[in-house]
């Protein structure tokens, strides 16, 4: 489950981070110039891209334990997204 989460997170991040270059959505997401991007329909925020930080895989941190421990944009209350937040993106672009 812990793997689940974690993939989770890094996907959305990693969907987020090529998903901004495209103009459709440049009027939906709102970057806040913080690291982070606010869902101007849904009114979620979200985690711009990753922290840049290589973890060990021997020491996997949950995406849970690492939204926990979250301080990004003045916000501290990070968790992670619902399945039905996920779908309201509305991704139709694929980054790669």
């Amino acid at each position: 489950m812990k793997s689940l989460k974690v993939f989770l997170v890094l996907f959305v991040a990693f969907f987020l981070s090529g998903l901004f270059t495209v103009s459709c959505f440049a009027a939906r997401y709102v970057d806040n110039a913080d690291g982070t991007v606010t869902d101007t329909k849904t009114k979620l925020m979200w985690q711009w891209g990753d922290d840049g930080e290589m973890r060990p895989m021997d020491r996997p941190v949950s995406a849970a334990d690492y939204c926990g421990q979250l301080t990004l944009g003045d916000n501290d209350d990070w968790r992670l997204p619902r399945i039905d937040e996920l779908r309201d993106m509305e991704i139709t672009y694929l980054p790669f």
